[in-house]
């Protein structure tokens, strides 16, 4: 069955996605769905094979693969409703979505710290010793003129120490099948100053950096 074909038997056809990577991502998700005997749901007054049922999915919390990572999305999702960017029902219904996949990756991690010390010790084995707490939609100075001076946050935080015993952390952004065309953020001086002060960016690449899609990243 072509690529088309697939992706209309499975509810995800969008003409709008030029059949790439989100076409497949789509129809695998759908696939996922149908075998796991869920319904699909509906967004934008049309059955899509790559949503969960709206209720049902916040009730059972089937878009997370654990019952692990259930507990902890429950959790994290109920108790920092107020404080943290939870786009709601898409953090449920939504199989495409990154936030759920910044739960499905991490949360099991969250879990165990000795576990999630072991991962980051493999990724960063000259950085970190010992992960002593991971977060998500967190950033640890959160609306602070001393940083950014707004409200965005890293998808997943994992803060650590080395091998002397000095604290520091890894900030972790989660895409999935975003295309990053959305219209660009209003860019603030400070992004500018902050981008200079570190040092790592060529002077010329600055309004790169402010243009779709660097400035998501």
């Amino acid at each position: 069955m072509r690529l088309n074909e697939l992706a209309k038997h499975y509810l995800v056809y969008e003409e709008s996605d030029g059949g790439g990577f989100q076409r497949k991502a789509r129809i695998l998700q759908s696939i996922w769905r149908s075998e796991s005997g869920y319904e699909a749901g509906e967004y934008a007054g049309k059955i899509r094979g790559n949503y969960l049922e709206k209720r049902w999915a916040e009730k059972t919390l089937n878009n997370y693969l654990s019952e692990t990572i259930k507990g902890v999305v429950a959790k994290e999702v109920n108790e920092n409703a107020e404080k943290k960017l939870y786009a709601r029902p898409r953090i449920f219904n939504n199989l495409l979505s990154s936030q759920p996949l910044a739960f499905n990756l991490f949360a099991e991690l969250k879990a165990d710290l000795r576990l999630a010390s072991d991962v980051f010790r493999y990724l960063l084995p000259e950085r970190v010793d010992e992960v002593v707490r991971i977060e998500f939609e967190h950033s640890p100075g959160r609306g602070s003129d001393r940083y950014t001076g707004d409200r965005s946050a890293f998808d997943v935080y994992a803060e650590f120490l080395n091998k002397a015993g000095e604290k520091g952390f890894v900030g972790i952004e989660v895409k999935y099948h975003e295309n990053l065309r959305n219209q660009p953020a209003r860019m603030k001086q400070r992004y500018r100053e902050i981008a200079f002060g570190m040092d790592c960016f060529d002077s010329g690449t600055i309004e790169k950096l402010e243009a779709a899609p660097m400035e998501q990243i």
